[in-house]
């Protein structure tokens, strides 16, 4: 059913093959094998549709081979699948054991077009995918497994991979797709260092699986910036979970950066992209319903002056506060609990001074703390998913200094010495909230990060899939 739906799905070009000769010549195989649906030697095709306009621009010709042999440009497409692990990527994805198996058998070459036109067409699949996953990555970012038949190479990647092929600069043209970024770069850079340590056959084998494991950190970390889609002419915030770091970045350099606490592995920030649109000084915290019930219930339970000392209101399901020594708080539990809890604003507040919003699925947001001995631990997964910003009133300025036209620094400090709730409209800039366990330094040297919430694994698992 499979291989129908890749006739019927494909171009015009397919509907052709019907009518072409059989006669055992190069161009004629070609056809032969676009036109079956089955594996090649049991390697299934991920571009099948795209083979066919590939081929078909070029009239059907063999296109790395020439009087049965490689050409220079075939031999540097072999050059690039056996080295495709300094991109990031594995190189028996892109049928490296099945070509170098065909490629051996010479003797098969030189009498049976059919078998040099698979060995061809096995060739130019892997270039084409290895194009689509420098560009698009090689995992699917929202089921978390590795891409398989179907890719499609659009027209922005045709637009770089005919001019590659036709200049014969292969190499070149696969450079040009991946991110420009200089994290990407930096990673890439480090990881060519790992390779070529362990390439050298080190006797040290607790040292060669450091080398190893740090490879494959790097290059999962490689894959998840092939997702990235930034503006980098314009200023966003990054927040990057492991690293316990928040980034303001401005045509791709910091310009700020603030220690953070994020989510305990049990209540995890969660990786989005969201657009911060104003901030809040001297916040309200309206504690969410579990927090309320899990955690705060059985303190106020053990103090009864707990709620005043630490200023939470009680409030009704229609916000009417009530008083809260008039509750018997024994008699309520998780199930039954028919109030809010809210803390009132100033500094003894969970949020601190100022709370920055966003338009987001799991209601969190940045924050100021009350809770500032959490920023000296070196590992600071304590919060409830939210993100406590060390520097949180020094971002503040920053974000009102950004060209905002609706509040000025010296409007901010005025408010600050109100002492009372104000909310701040923002110029909107982009937040970005990431999981990277490979980061650069400042001084340009990647730095390494325990995996906290274990999301490496599924990761490692759909791009090794194959094997390293």
């Amino acid at each position: 059913m499979l291989g129908v739906l890749f006739m019927f799905a494909c171009s015009d070009s397919v509907q052709q093959i019907k009518k072409t000769s059989t006669i055992p010549q190069p161009e004629n195989a070609i056809l032969t094998i676009l036109n079956d649906s089955l594996p090649i030697e049991g390697e299934y095709l991920y571009v099948r549709c795209a083979l066919n306009e590939f081929y078909t621009s070029r009239h059907n010709n063999l296109m790395w081979f020439k009087k049965e042999k490689l050409t220079p440009q075939g031999d540097s497409l072999l050059m690039i699948f056996q080295h495709a692990n300094y991109y990031g990527l594995v190189p028996e994805d892109y049928h490296l054991q099945m070509i170098n198996k065909l490629n051996e058998q010479k003797s098969l070459l030189q009498k049976d077009a059919k078998a040099m036109a698979r060995l061809d067409v096995l060739m130019t699949d892997g270039f084409l995918a290895m194009a689509n996953h420098l560009r698009y990555g090689r995992i699917d970012k929202d089921r978390l497994m590795p891409k398989g038949p179907g890719i499609e190479i659009d027209s922005s990647l045709w637009g770089i991979i005919n001019p590659a092929v036709n200049k014969n600069s292969l190499t070149k043209g696969l450079l040009s797709l991946e991110p420009r970024y200089t994290s990407y770069q930096l990673l890439k850079n480090d990881l060519k260092n790992k390779l070529d340590s362990l390439s050298l056959g080190l006797a040290d084998s607790m040292l060669r699986a450091t080398l190893t494991k740090r490879a494959r950190d790097l290059s999962i970390n490689m894959e998840q910036w092939r997702w990235e889609h930034v503006d980098q002419d314009k200023p966003y915030i990054m927040v990057n979970i492991p690293s316990f770091r928040l980034e303001v970045v401005d045509h791709d350099s910091m310009i700020f950066e603030s220690n953070v606490v994020v989510g305990t592995p049990y209540s995890q920030t969660p990786t989005l992209n969201a657009r911060l649109v104003n901030l809040v000084l001297y916040p309200y915290w309206n504690v969410p319903r579990d927090i309320a019930t899990q955690e705060l219930l059985p303190k106020i339970k053990r103090d009864s002056s707990y709620l005043i000392t630490n200023r939470y209101r009680v409030l009704d399901v229609k916000g009417n506060e009530i008083p809260a020594d008039s509750i018997d708080w024994n008699a309520h539990h998780v199930n039954n609990f028919p109030f809010m809890l809210q803390q009132s604003e100033g500094e003894h507040n969970a949020l601190g001074l100022v709370k920055f919003n966003f338009v987001n699925d799991y209601n969190i947001y940045l924050h100021d703390t009350n809770a500032k001995r959490f920023f000296s631990s070196n590992k600071r997964a304590y919060s409830h998913g939210c993100v406590r910003v060390e520097r949180a009133i020094e971002l503040a300025r920053l974000l009102v200094k950004n060209e905002n036209p609706y509040c000025s620094v010296n409007d901010l400090d005025k408010f600050f010495k109100a002492r009372k709730q104000q909310q701040v409209t923002l110029k909107p800039i982009d937040l970005r909230i990431r999981y990277y366990t490979c980061q650069p330094g400042v001084d340009g040297k990647i730095n390494f990060f325990d995996d906290i919430y274990g999301r490496n694994t599924p990761l490692e698992d759909a791009l090794y899939c194959r094997g390293l």
